[in-house]
């Protein structure tokens, strides 16, 4: 008897969840669940054209083209692990997406729109705005802020230390609800790192900590963590207020970055602050030469070999 679709993704993820994070976990699950099963489910056959179909139709639905790719890479271990054990899948299949027409741009904040926002929270320096304060000026993650404890912050060394990552993942066997809060290690073990803090930050954050107990989150103050969900909500909340450029959190590490770029910071100090894994990662996010910096360059090498 040939083995289905979902019989195939469930004794895969059995195996798979061993060897990932919880996260990565829970989004191959909700993949599978949300998007794959609906589809494949009851297949015992899935050709080429299955899979191309259901890429356009993930098109159609508006899903993005690096989600969509996510959603193909792990119905590719499915069906990889399902042939091994009796599914029928055309493994030599070749399908197609979509080409981007043009490239991403990062929304950012503009320099004048950074400089209202950081006033606002220098004159409004508490637990609550904290994080806010770090992503803009240290390029911190949202689930990292939100993991942070106050031992975390050390103000004798002047450092602080970004060691895990807190987030909501997919969970549908937990009762009462599809979701739960984890806390883990960060995105990969270059995120775990060190940053020093400005003198600046030193002088407004002293204050908060002495009335804390080390193991207290951070923008909380308490033994008890805010989610990323409504931290974010508090976030918008601010840029509402200021009414300013509604810019996803994310983009306040955008932000702190392409400033560090203006300021022709060295791009390896950027790469090792922003924990990225490789300093090719800080260049293809952010370094995009204008036409002036092209016609300097230029002028430059031109100069060079000048003769006399």
């Amino acid at each position: 008897m040939k083995m289905t679709f979902k019989i195939a993704a469930n004794l895969w993820f059995e195996d798979k969840r061993h060897y990932v994070r919880t996260s990565t976990a829970a989004a191959y699950r909700f993949i599978m669940i949300r998007h794959l099963m609906p589809v494949f489910g009851d297949k015992v056959t899935i050709t080429e054209n299955d899979v191309q179909q259901f890429i356009l139709e993930s098109y159609e639905k508006g899903l993005s083209r690096n989600y969509i790719k996510g959603m193909l890479n792990v119905l590719k271990m499915i069906l990889r692990f399902g042939e091994r054990n009796g599914l029928d899948a055309d493994m030599k299949m070749e399908v197609h997406m979509q080409s981007e027409t043009r490239a991403r741009k990062l929304v950012v904040f503009s320099q004048e729109e950074q400089k209202i926002l950081m006033k606002y929270l220098k004159a409004n320096f508490n637990y609550l705005n904290v994080g806010i304060y770090m992503s803009l000026a240290f390029g911190l993650r949202i689930g990292e802020v939100c993991a942070m404890k106050w031992r975390d912050i050390d103000i004798k060394s002047g450092v602080i230390s970004v060691n895990k990552t807190l987030q909501r993942i997919y969970s549908p066997e937990e009762t009462g609800s599809a979701c739960r809060i984890i806390t883990g290690p960060p995105k990969s073990l270059s995120s775990i790192r060190e940053i020093p803090m400005t003198d600046e930050f030193i002088r407004l954050v002293a204050p908060l900590k002495k009335d804390v107990k080390p193991s207290s989150y951070v923008i909380s103050g308490t033994s008890k963590p805010i989610e990323p969900r409504s931290y974010r909500m508090h976030y918008k909340s601010i840029l509402r207020g200021l009414n300013i450029s509604d810019v996803k959190f994310h983009g306040l590490r955008h932000s702190f970055a392409t400033r560090c770029i203006d300021c022709r910071c060295d791009y390896k100090t950027i790469s090792s602050i922003l924990g990225h894994t490789s300093i090719s990662t800080t260049l293809n996010l952010y370094v995009h030469p204008n036409i002036d910096q092209k016609r300097e360059c230029l002028e430059k090498m031109a100069d060079m070999l000048e003769d006399g």
